[in-house]
Formats: C-alpha cells, structure tokens, sequence
C-alpha cells in the first residue's frame, strides 16, 4: 500500500509538472506571435490586451479574437466581449512579466586558437580565397605595413603630454587605414570577385586629408633649410623610423600597383604617408622643445 501511494504521490507531481510546463510553453508562444517585449509598463498593458481578446478565467490561454490594437483600455472593453476577469488578467500579467524578466543563460563563446596549421608547409590564404606562397611578394607588402603600423603604434606609447590629443588621434587614425590598406592589398584587384573588390576599395580622399594634415602642421614649423638627421628626441626618433618602414612598403607595394594587383591610391598614400611621417617627427621635435641635429659635412 505504502509503495502503491508513493507511486500515485510521484504520478501526480508529474502530471502537475508537465502542466505548469505547457502553461509556460502557451504563455511564452503567446507572446513571442505578438512580439510581446519588455518596454514601458502602458505598451505591454496594451498588447496583452490585444492577445486577450476572449479571455478563460484561470487559464494562461486564450482565443485571439480582436485583430487590431485599441487605442486604450475603454475601446478595447466596448469592442470585446466577454471580458476577462479581473483575477485572469492580472494572472497573466504577473506570469509574462515574470517569464520577460527571466535572464536567459548566456551561451558561452567558443575559444578560437590563434594556430591553424594551415601555413605550415609555406602558404597563406588571400582574402579572396586564393592560396599562394608566403615567398608571394603580396606577402612581402602585407608584412612591410604590418610592420609601419607597428611601429606607429610605438610611437603613440612614446607621445608627451605636450603633443595635442589631435596628434594622438591622427596617428590612431593611420593605423586604421593601414589596416585598410592590407585589405586591399590581400584582394588582387585582377583575381577577385566584384563583391570583394567593393568591399576593400582604397578611397582617395585618405591621400587629401594627408596633405591637409601636412600643410597644417609645416605652417607652425620654421623653413627647413638643411638636412637634418633622425632625431628630436623618442617620438621624432620612432617617427622617423615610421618614415623608414613606409618607404620600404611603399617600394613593395609599387610593383603591385604595375601588375594591376593593388589600387592606384594604395601607393599614393603609401607615397604621402612617408612625407606626413618626416613632417609629423619634426613637428613633435618642435613642440616637446627638442634639438633636431643638422647634417654637417
């Protein structure tokens, strides 16, 4: 007997379980049909009303029967009839808004491991699909402005409080560019689709804003009237070095550009960022009060 009771005490927790689980299946189906979200208090009101068109007193389902929003509650009443109890809706309410303020668990992001292995035997993969040797001289220039934005990146760690945070600015600006810049040079413009054409086009007006940026800064700087050599302190130093680098990636780039691999204005801002770079350490020199030292023979 003693087994025989247990037995229909855990059937009925069952069935009372798999109920309250239907109920919570209905109630969240109900509202996700009408995109029942968590917004100020009035809108929900309104649009549980609107799921209510024909109410079942103590039940979480109901029969849709209104197919358009009233205004408020009045037109909703004087349009549907019955009207749920007053007990009814303030059932389901309580219930939605518990299940809309129920957190969902967060999914956890899977790990990406920075190795492939698939450049162990000496390939790499293009951004259009293509695979070529890592010897490829697109690989050389993708290098030589990794390298440039780099070494910008060290030089932003050496700027002075007497460097304007526009300068700081400018800089973190190359370095995106940069890597706009090996985009277009990972998409041979003679082997891609037109869709990954388009997607990493190299816009011209970045060369303009560098030579705003040059006439800008050589306005506040005296005439130059000697060669001078790499120096001016850290950040004119490593702004020189930047200068070095972005003449080397632009002699790796040129040869792209000839065989039709690489946008024509890749080279030109390659070309005007070498000069921005040479301007840009002279013009830090100036305004941390460094000695730039003049070449004598």
């Amino acid at each position: 007997e003693r087994e025989e009771a247990n037995k229909i005490k855990y059937l009925t927790k069952r069935r009372e379980k798999k109920k309250e689980e239907r109920e919570r299946e209905d109630t969240l189906s109900l509202l996700r049909k009408f995109k029942v979200v968590k917004r100020n208090q009035k809108v929900r009101e309104r649009k549980m009303m609107l799921a209510m068109g024909r109410g079942i007193e103590g039940s979480s389902r109901f029969v849709i029967k209104n197919k358009y929003l009233c205004k408020n509650r009045e037109s909703f009443l004087s349009v549907n009839k019955p009207v749920p109890s007053s007990s009814s809706l303030r059932s389901f309410q309580s219930k939605s808004n518990r299940l809309l303020n129920e957190e969902k668990p967060k999914k956890e992001r899977k790990r990406v491991n920075i190795y492939t292995r698939t450049g162990d035997k000496g390939e790499s993969s293009l951004f259009n699909g293509e695979r070529r040797s890592k010897q490829d001289k697109i690989f050389d220039a993708l290098g030589n402005t990794d390298e440039l934005n780099s070494s910008i990146g060290l030089v932003r760690s050496f700027c002075t409080d007497q460097l304007e945070p526009s300068f700081l600015a400018r800089l973190e600006e190359i370095q995106g560019i940069l890597l706009d810049v090996g985009s277009n040079i990972a998409t041979p413009r003679n082997h891609s689709s037109s869709s990954r054409l388009e997607k990493t086009k190299f816009d011209e007006q970045h060369v303009k804003n560098l030579e705003s940026w040059i006439d800008e800064m050589e306005s506040s700087l005296p005439p130059l009237t000697n060669f001078i050599l790499p120096s001016g302190g850290k950040t004119a130093s490593f702004l020189h070095l930047s200068r070095s680098i972005c003449r080397r990636s632009e002699r790796s780039v040129i040869g792209l550009v000839g065989e039709g691999e690489t946008d024509e204005a890749v080279g030109m801002y390659l070309n005007r960022l070498s000069d921005f770079l040479f301007v840009a350490a002279r013009y830090a020199a100036h305004k941390e009060g460094a000695i730039e030292l003049i070449h004598k023979r």
